[in-house]
C-alpha cells in the first residue's frame, strides 16, 4: 500500500526524515548549479518523490537545512545572510575553514 494521503496532502508519517532531506537538498542544489531559492528545491523535492509541495514538507525541509546550515562543516549555507531564503553550497574551502 503506497503512503497515506488526507485531501492532497502528505500526511508527517509519509514525509522523509531530516537525513534524507539533507540528502535531497545536496542534490537540488548540485542541479542548480550550487545556489537557488529554496522553494525551487521544494519543488525539486516534491517532482522527485511525488510528495505534495506542501507546508508541512517545506517545514520540515527547512528545518533540515537549518540544522545543516548552523554546522560549518555542513554542506550548506544561506547566500545572504541569516533570514535568506537563497540557498547555496559552501565552496570546499569555506568547509575546510581555509578561507
Amino acid at each position: 500500500m503506497g503512503p497515506q494521503r488526507h485531501q492532497g496532502h502528505a500526511t508527517l508519517t509519509d514525509l522523509p526524515p531530516v537525513e534524507t532531506l539533507r540528502d535531497w537538498i545536496g542534490e537540488g542544489l548540485r542541479a542548480a548549479g550550487g545556489e537557488c531559492h529554496r522553494s525551487l528545491i521544494l519543488s525539486y523535492i516534491a517532482s522527485r518523490t511525488g510528495l505534495p509541495a506542501s507546508r508541512d514538507l517545506e517545514t520540515r525541509m527547512v528545518r533540515a537545512f537549518e540544522m545543516g546550515a548552523s554546522d560549518l562543516a555542513s554542506p550548506f549555507e544561506r547566500r545572504f545572510g541569516s533570514d535568506s531564503h537563497r540557498w547555496r553550497l559552501r565552496s570546499r574551502e569555506t568547509r575546510s575553514g581555509q578561507v
